[in-house]
């Protein structure tokens, strides 16, 4: 019989190496055996910096080997809800056949990101969920588009292994970003766009048009739902779905 292995020096939950990003794989190991008296502070350390950069969320090492966007775990069951709602409004105002979402202010988002487990019982309830919507605003830098990508596809990740049918929201900003923002989808996956703003100029409608092209280009949805009010743009064969947002609703009848 073999004897049984000491519990490491701090109490989260052991994360095998393999599940990390390459770049701390190889601290996480050197502080796990070398002299616990000498290491456990930076035992300590290193489980900080897991939660602090969500490495302890989803499978970050099931991801795209260039650029570390983290792929789904399976092509979500299609389904087609009666309305939709902010995900931290589900709980008092979702009927039965009502989604989930996250088209909301990111400080809002945060609130998800920072305590998941808050949501999941009432997520896990919905038919189905649409993922994180972070901004991907033109204004922003480029890595900063890419890290909420990032996020957008460890959620979607993190919701898919704890059992929520999660539909992916698309994001980009620009051209610029087209090499990165659609990694993690499998083709086939039925996605989700926001229109909400984009009408506003010309500028944001084209910008919305092209990156509409590329996501149907990659990922070869069959469905497409849209968050927000129709815009012109031919999308040939791909059925697409409006859905009723009733925040949105609310705003436009009260005027707040």
């Amino acid at each position: 019989m073999h004897p049984i292995s000491p519990k490491p020096p701090f109490q989260s939950p052991p994360i095998h190496p393999d599940n990390l990003l390459p770049g701390l794989r190889e601290t996480f190991l050197f502080n796990l055996f070398q002299d616990k008296e000498h290491n456990n502070l930076r035992c300590a350390n290193v489980q900080d910096y897991i939660i602090r950069y969500h490495l302890n969320v989803g499978y970050p090492g099931h991801c795209d080997k260039t650029e570390e966007i983290p792929y789904l775990l399976e092509i979500p069951k299609l389904v087609f809800p009666d309305r939709t709602w902010h995900f931290h409004m589900i709980a008092k105002n979702a009927g039965p056949n009502d989604a989930a979402d996250f088209w909301c202010d990111d400080k809002i988002i945060y609130q998800f990101i920072c305590n998941p487990q808050k949501y999941l019982p009432a997520l896990k309830k919905r038919p189905c969920v649409f993922s994180l919507d972070l901004s991907t605003f033109q204004e922003l830098p480029l890595p900063i588009v890419r890290f909420n990508i990032y996020l957008n596809r460890l959620y979607t990740q993190e919701l898919q292994k704890q059992g929520v049918n999660t539909i992916p929201a698309i994001q980009w900003r620009d051209r610029k970003s087209f090499d990165f923002c659609f990694l993690g989808i499998p083709q086939g996956c039925p996605i989700a766009f926001s229109t909400i703003g984009v009408n506003a100029y010309n500028v944001t409608r084209k910008l919305w048009q092209e990156g509409v092209t590329e996501a149907l280009r990659q990922i070869h949805p069959p469905v497409v739902f849209i968050h927000g009010d129709p815009i012109k743009y031919d999308f040939g064969s791909v059925e697409v779905r409006y859905l009723a947002n009733q925040i949105i609703r609310r705003f436009r009848k009260n005027g707040r």
